[in-house]
């Protein structure tokens, strides 16, 4: 079974959180599950606009910047 785990970070304030600064990061795992490696793979620009789509619908102002890094790992 193979799964994608996704690392999101959400910018809302530059800085350190030391200067003021404000970033969320966390790491999801994707509840679809894949049968290969490939589909996985081939699935990740779509999950990746997925959660773009979702970080500036959810919330009410837009971020400064965010990062999303997808993977996938799975094994017998």
């Amino acid at each position: 079974m193979i799964k994608m785990f996704v690392l999101i970070c959400v910018v809302w304030v530059e800085g350190s959180r030391y200067d003021g600064g404000e970033q969320k990061c966390i790491m999801h795992q994707s509840h679809v599950h894949y049968a290969t490696m490939e589909q996985c793979r081939n699935d990740i620009p779509n999950s990746e606009q997925l959660i773009i789509e979702a970080i500036f619908e959810n919330f009410g102002e837009e971020p400064i910047d965010h990062q999303i890094m997808a993977s996938c790992m799975g094994g017998a």
